[in-house]
């Protein structure tokens, strides 16, 4: 009976674990004249792709942090959401007809509340994706 007790016990705790694979990871860099760090990880779990953020930008005083992929040749780039005060979040990467081959710059940036949906090329916090 005992041995039941305990498979049970060590069933229940790794079900509520993690099962998410780490596809890749990098570390948050603060962009000269800003301040703050954090990691983002490229995770897979059943089938699909997300991305894992932990960061703190310090210094914000006004507008919201915007989690942005950047392609490599530094033009094309995707929102993937608003970051919460927490700097804490998970973002479904999204799967679009051309691929997402080549977005592996993970950027977080400062965005006014102005109503354009465009990177506002102030940039906080940055990272590439390996």
């Amino acid at each position: 009976m005992a041995a039941v007790s305990v498979g049970g016990v060590l069933w229940y705790q790794s079900a509520g674990q993690d099962d998410a694979v780490v596809v890749a990871r990098t570390t948050l860099q603060p962009l000269p004249d800003k301040s703050g760090d954090g990691t983002a990880e490229l995770i897979r779990e059943n089938g699909a792709e997300a991305l894992r953020v932990d960061a703190r930008a310090e210094g914000v005083r006004s507008g919201y942090e915007e989690l942005w992929l950047i392609n490599t040749d530094g033009k094309r780039m995707i929102s993937l959401g608003v970051l919460p005060p927490s700097g804490q979040a998970t973002y479904p990467v999204p799967a679009t007809s051309v691929g997402l081959d080549g977005y592996t710059i993970v950027d977080i940036s400062l965005e006014p509340f102005d109503g354009n949906v465009e990177h506002s090329k102030d940039s906080l916090l940055r990272g590439s994706l390996a």
